[in-house]
């Protein structure tokens, strides 16, 4: 049996992990920091144009996945799937 696992936001911390780094990216450059809630994406979120979006993820996405935190207890939840 194959099982396929959905790690963004189900197994993981990745909205955390993203909204971490755009505040560091977003001081670099002079951008909002503050998320409105009920967004899903940057550019809604935070106000942001695609433009610095796409430049956030191009310099920090790789970081962010090797930094990611998993969810308490989903690696025990995994191991008796």
């Amino acid at each position: 049996m194959k099982i396929g696992i959905d790690i963004d936001n189900t197994i993981t911390y990745t909205t955390e992990m993203i909204m971490s780094f755009a505040e560091v990216f977003g001081r670099q450059h002079g951008l909002n920091t503050v998320a409105e809630p009920g967004f899903y994406y940057l550019e809604e979120a935070l106000g942001w144009d695609k433009k610095a979006a796409d430049d956030f993820f191009d310099q920090f996405l790789p970081e962010i996945y090797k930094n990611i935190r998993p969810k308490e207890l989903a690696a025990e939840v995994m191991q008796e799937l």
